[in-house]
């Protein structure tokens, strides 16, 4: 295995950066997301990425709407990209790459890492019900995405689901109210040779 993947680890609540081990199952991390809150938990987040640096060759990582949580996502990108300048001439820290609408190769490996968090498209029959059904979605301000088509196979790495096919989540979600606020039917973009890496909802 070449890419060990985490997800929705919370860990902001109750706090855990200094609790939660990661035992490396592959040379590369993908952090994808909800892992804790960036900047109210700011030397929190750091030890535990620094930490997970001294364990991995490389981390991807791709934010999710906890990261987010007070102030907004481009004071939190920019904080995740300060981070990154600041461990990248380490030579004791495997590389950080914040996958915010990037492109990687895995080194020694033929796979092509698109990373974005590609966030939900609500509908607007669901808006009042995303709305009032997740905090999320006034919790944080800014959001921006977008995700540019490539003619290679690839990974997609993302923090929501790209797809509302039923063995995407766990069928107790799919009827929800408010699942769409959770994954967006990206099926008719996909080419059939992608191969996606994001999370399991539900």
């Amino acid at each position: 295995m070449t890419l060990q993947i985490i997800s929705d680890l919370y860990l902001e609540s109750p706090k855990g950066y200094d609790v939660f081990k990661i035992v490396p199952k592959a040379p590369h991390l993908a952090l994808l997301g909800d892992i804790g809150n960036a900047i109210p938990h700011k030397s929190d987040l750091v030890a535990f990425l620094t930490h997970q640096l001294t364990q991995f060759r490389a981390m991807l990582f791709v934010p999710g709407n906890h990261e987010a949580y007070y102030p907004d996502w481009a004071t939190t990108l920019e904080f995740l990209r300060t981070f990154g300048s600041q461990v990248q001439n380490d030579g004791a820290l495997g590389d950080f790459i914040l996958s915010d609408r990037t492109v990687l190769r895995l080194p020694d490996t033929d796979i092509t890492i698109l990373g974005c968090s590609l966030f939900s498209s609500i509908p607007p029959k669901s808006e009042m019900a995303v709305s009032m059904g997740l905090n999320d979605f006034f919790q944080t301000d800014g959001w921006v995405a977008a995700l540019e088509g490539t003619d290679s196979k690839v990974a997609i790495s993302t923090h929501w689901s790209p797809s509302v096919d039923a063995r995407s989540s766990d069928p107790e979600h799919g009827a929800s109210p408010i699942f769409s606020g959770f994954s967006t039917d990206h099926s008719p973009r996909i080419l059939y040779h992608v191969l996606f890496v994001g999370k399991l909802v539900g």
